[in-house]
């Protein structure tokens, strides 16, 4: 009874009489079907290093939420709740191993119960979990992509019984549930919009679409700073735009793109739109996915001589039910002033030079396979002697490969120390490609130099991967939002052939853009593409494969925006030796929080403080319940 009780104090204080007032109560809310039946909100406290859970489901029996590796059910970390007809909520902490009913976690009972309700049509439960719980069943919560899955049926679990088959009601949502909040800063009083939309493109009836539209500028005559970019989402479409992301055109790009609109890839491409521009972010937002502002005193120039003047939006869609009716509208906004603020803000690009074909090779049936891709040191610090600064501030940034892509590192070394990481992924996923604010600015100063790190998975290809624009091959990218803006675009680099072919007995190749063999006689004439694909490859083979690649001497680039290498050219810098890594960084080893008991516990702890705010404070009970 005093549960009961506890648990009511608390949801009238928390949410009043309105489902949708209590969930709002909650830092970030995702809406994870595509029916809107299943709502969920969260909570971050950094200091207690803990995430607070709100569910909302329209279900009158079980709700389910998990954290998944990959997205399927297999070493997810599972809990599984209801209430009961007495009002009485539950829940218990589970692990899958397998696809079918998740086994109680016997370690010990981690997702906190906090408070349970259900209605006439909905089952509201609201828990806790630490990070980390040192739990072997349990998943870390940490920064990056989460795959939260999540199932409901309409029945509760009989006694005894495990919670019966969930059937369709069950999904999956990448989230960034450690995400920093959205800066709040004011916009300022003469701030302009501007809106870039694809114009009613029909979306074709196939489960998965990617469609490439171009624009050009009109912010251009004289120079701008843009201060807030967001998507927008035609209402009603939420479900069927999965992400959107906005590219710079290289310079020099075919004026009579401007207003095409085309299936971005492949074959369905007549003008090859979608690899050419898509090398210089702007914006990335996945579905939900919040404004990204920048602080006072910085802005992004447009307008200005030499600036890009074309954007290319590309736009992913979701059309699992094949619908023929869907028309959309859906685009990015951005925010402007002329107001021109203390510092440019540049967008640095570091990784993979972005067109370097063949020269980039990832082997097929590789479990997990690592590329390195490296900034030099001299060139951030001749950037910034020429411009009289000692160093950058990163704010923010995007990280980017393709499909075999699982995670992404933008690691930062200083004076041969390697610092924690500006910006990391360890479970990237191509379909939630996201613009993230730094949860820190990093400082990066005269000779500290960058290396892009990418992890790939291919154990499903039976070719060699090489890199380049489709998503069909592979990217390795950090774009790095920092100022004050220096005359530098792009800090990138590329395996030479050289290298990487003396891994399968090359002697000499002739450079070009497939790198064809010229010795020993038995392989002239063939492509480095051919040597790879018809090597025996083993998981012995690719480890050694793998040793090697992180050895091979690279082609180096430090570029502006005038002497980018033209996209479909091939680029050939400056040969250089990897940069060793001596000392690597070694992150402190998080002290677990381990919740040692459930629920009703948890709950009993709260209810005092709520009724002490009822006794002494009414006045308070009653603006709320009143909202």
């Amino acid at each position: 009874m005093a549960r009961k009780l506890c648990e009511i104090v608390f949801l009238v204080l928390l949410c009043g009489a309105s489902v949708s007032k209590c969930l709002s109560v909650y830092g970030r809310r995702e809406v994870l079907d595509k029916d809107s039946r299943y709502v969920l909100g969260w909570t971050v406290d950094a200091e207690e290093k803990a995430v607070t859970f709100s569910v909302e489901v329209e279900t009158r029996g079980w709700v389910g939420l998990g954290l998944s590796p990959h997205g399927g059910m297999p070493e997810a970390d599972i809990v599984i709740g209801w209430v009961d007809g007495n009002g009485n909520a539950f829940l218990t902490d589970r692990f899958a191993t397998e696809n079918g009913v998740p086994a109680v976690d016997t370690t010990s009972q981690d997702w906190v119960l906090l408070s349970g309700w259900e209605n006439g049509t909905h089952t509201s439960l609201s828990f806790k979990r630490p990070f980390d719980t040192c739990d072997e069943q349990d998943r870390v919560i940490e920064d990056g992509t989460s795959r939260v899955i999540f199932a409901w049926n309409d029945a509760d679990p009989a006694a005894n019984v495990g919670p019966a088959f969930h059937e369709a009601n069950r999904g999956v949502k990448s989230v960034l549930l450690l995400d920093k909040d959205p800066e709040e800063t004011p916009l300022p009083d003469n701030v302009l919009m501007y809106e870039i939309l694809v114009p009613k493109v029909h979306v074709p009836a196939e489960d998965t679409t990617y469609w490439c539209q171009s624009f050009r500028l009109p912010i251009v005559g004289r120079k701008y700073h843009v201060v807030k970019w967001e998507q927008v989402v035609q209402p009603g479409h939420e479900s069927l735009v999965h992400h959107v992301i906005a590219y710079f055109c290289p310079p020099g790009t075919n004026e009579s793109l401007v207003g095409m609109g085309e299936h971005c890839y492949g074959r369905r491409s007549s003008t090859g739109m979608g690899e050419h521009c898509n090398s210089r972010i702007l914006a990335a937002f996945a579905v939900g996915g919040g404004p990204f502002t920048l602080p006072d005193g910085t802005g992004l120039p447009l307008g200005e001589d030499g600036a890009p003047t074309l954007i290319m939006l590309e736009m992913h869609y979701d059309n699992p039910e094949l619908r023929t009716d869907y028309y959309d509208s859906s685009g990015v906004r951005i925010y402007y002033t002329t107001d021109l603020r203390q510092h440019d803000v540049g967008v640095l690009e570091t990784g993979l030079e972005n067109d370097g074909g063949p020269h980039m090779m990832v082997p097929p049936g590789a479990a997990t396979f690592t590329s390195r891709f490296y900034c030099y040191p001299d060139c951030l610090k001749k950037k910034m002697a020429a411009q009289s600064v000692d160093s950058i501030t990163v704010i923010g940034g995007i990280l980017h490969s393709h499909l075999a892509g699982v995670a992404i590192r933008a690691r930062h070394f200083r004076g041969g120390v390697e610092l924690p990481p500006i910006a990391e992924d360890e479970t990237y996923d191509f379909n939630f490609q996201q613009t993230r604010y730094l949860h820190h600015p990093v400082e990066i100063r005269k000779g500290d130099y960058i290396v892009t790190e990418c992890d790939y998975k291919t154990r499903k290809r039976p070719r060699v991967t090489i890199g380049g624009l489709p998503t069909y091959r592979e990217m390795c990218l950090a774009f790095l939002i920092y100022y004050p803006r220096l005359d530098l675009t792009q800090c990138v680099s590329m395996p030479t052939y050289a290298a990487t072919l003396r891994f399968a007995s090359v002697e000499t190749v002739r450079e070009g853009y497939y790198g064809m063999v010229e010795s020993p006689s038995e392989l002239a004439g063939k492509s480095s593409v051919w040597i790879m694909d018809n090597m025996n490859w083993t998981d012995g083979l690719v480890r050694q494969f793998q040793d090697h690649a992180l050895r091979a001497n690279h082609y180096f680039f430090c570029e502006d925006q005038q002497n980018q290498v033209p996209i479909g050219q091939w680029p050939r810098g400056e040969e250089r030796a990897p940069i060793p890594m001596t000392r690597p960084f070694q992150p402190k080893t998080s002290a677990c929080q381990v919740y040692t008991s459930g629920g009703e516990t948890a709950a009993r702890r709260v209810c005092p403080i709520l009724t002490l705010v009822l006794i002494t404070f009414p006045m308070v009970l009653m603006s709320l319940t009143a909202l």
